[in-house]
């Protein structure tokens, strides 16, 4: 089922995902390639398979871009981003636009308040004018606004709605001797930002009585709450970080058990006896880790690894490792490091093209620790040759090695897979390298 990626109702909008994640370990990750952001600048775009929206690195976490967080994403057409929400300052909130280009942009059609101009996106004016000066025809400058020649005598002249001998806007006397308010429009127009709530006219004293401000608060710490002058409170629900780490709280659905700390997460290392969960099992460990050997650093260590016991990591590399690393990855049958040498040989590795340098020949395709080397592709005995679908409608079915002999891993052979034409889809053949592992 599809849905909108934003909807609005009764002055609130909502924003979401669609589609399907692929969360690993509660993180926006490549499977296969580690977390998306690691070593990357802020503000480089990232990608996390299966989520809609644009993303982008901030501290190597893979975070949702928004107009304010600072970093300037032409993907979404941003042409500025100063950072904060405040209009007026030279990049606007929400669209993250300048907000001028040209002067006539700036041009408020009020002789008296100085000439206004655009500088570095922001609207600048001039001196106002002074009292007195001339403005049209029995007009002259008040308080920078245009108003009868005998505004401010304290005297009702026509067509004067009032005059109250001052200068301060918004107290029911206006500069040019009108009423502050004669409705609630008035008010709604002079104040335009619904975030302050609605604003209605005092018929008696013609002063704009403010409103009850918004509480744009939904109670979810999973989402990012603001309001628009516009359209109210905006609740995004943007996946986010608190503490960097690459981990979500586990109240946003993730698993990271402290979202404050970058240091606990389920992927630091437990610390037995300093009263912290560091690594969000459940409790503080008081046994002490078993450390193995991580020569390649891959995070698997090799069957023969020696286990070295402490509640702290050790200190240095293992012997004979000067560029190794240790894990807390216990090795077994199904979980070890055949080549402790080479960091791209490790259980839950893809396919190859090529052989293992220095591994016997009966297995010098086994990139993944298993014992054995498995195709990528299987045989055409064991595939359906059915292919299905036509032209834009799809073209789908088996990918298979043609004969009836498998191919040696890394040679050539005939592959056959499903080709998608104008209005067909047939099975066709080419000659492709044998990927194994």
């Amino acid at each position: 089922m599809a849905f909108p990626s934003s909807f609005r109702w009764a002055g609130v909008a909502l924003v979401f995902f669609t589609g399907c994640s692929v969360l690993v370990d509660a993180r926006f990750d490549d499977p296969g390639q580690g977390p998306l952001c690691a070593g990357a600048a802020d503000a480089t775009p990232c990608s996390p398979a299966g989520v809609s929206g644009e993303f982008i690195c901030v501290a190597e976490s893979c975070r949702s871009s928004a107009c304010g967080d600072g970093f300037v994403d032409e993907r979404r057409l941003e042409l500025c981003d100063d950072g904060n929400m405040v209009s007026g300052d030279g990049c606007e909130p929400f669209d993250c636009i300048p907000s001028c280009e040209v002067d006539a942009d700036c041009d408020n059609g009020q002789p008296c308040d100085g000439v206004e101009r655009c500088a570095s996106g922001a609207c600048v004016a001039s001196a106002r004018l002074d009292d007195g000066e001339p403005c049209g025809s029995e007009l002259a400058c008040r308080g920078g606004v245009c108003a009868n020649v005998l505004c401010g005598n304290m005297t009702v002249d026509a067509p004067e709605d009032c005059d109250d001998g001052d200068t301060i806007n918004g107290d029911g006397c206006e500069n040019d001797c009108t009423f502050t308010c004669t409705s609630d429009d008035d008010c709604a127009v002079m104040d335009a930002d619904v975030c302050d709530g609605r604003e209605t006219c005092n018929q008696v004293s013609h002063v704009c009585v403010a409103g009850q401000p918004l509480v744009c608060n939904d109670g979810n710490p999973c989402t990012v709450d603001s309001c628009h002058p516009v359209d109210g409170c905006v609740i995004d629900r943007r996946a986010f970080d608190v503490d960097g780490d690459g981990y979500f709280a586990t109240a946003c659905g993730g698993d990271d058990c402290d979202d404050q700390v970058a240091s606990t997460n389920p992927g630091a290392p437990e610390i037995c006896a300093d009263g912290v969960d560091n690594d969000c099992v459940g409790g503080d460990g008081t046994q002490p880790n078993n450390y193995y050997r991580d020569c390649d650093q891959d995070g698997f260590a090799p069957l023969d690894a020696v286990p070295f016991s402490s509640c702290m990591p050790p200190s240095g590399t293992p012997q004979g490792c000067p560029h190794g690393s240790w894990t807390t990855r216990t090795p077994n049958a199904l979980a070890n490091d055949c080549r402790d040498d080479l960091a791209i040989v490790a259980p839950g590795a893809g396919f190859a093209v090529a052989p293992v340098a220095g591994a016997a020949a009966a297995v010098d395709f086994d990139y993944n620790c298993d014992g054995v080397e498995e195709r990528e592709y299987p045989l055409a005995r064991d595939a359906s040759s059915d292919c299905s679908g036509a032209g834009v409608l799809g073209c789908t079915g088996d990918v298979y090695w043609a004969g009836t002999t498998a191919p040696a891993c890394g040679t050539s052979a005939t592959l056959s897979f499903c080709r998608s034409g104008l209005l067909s889809c047939s099975r066709a053949t080419s000659t492709a390298k044998v990927a194994c592992r």
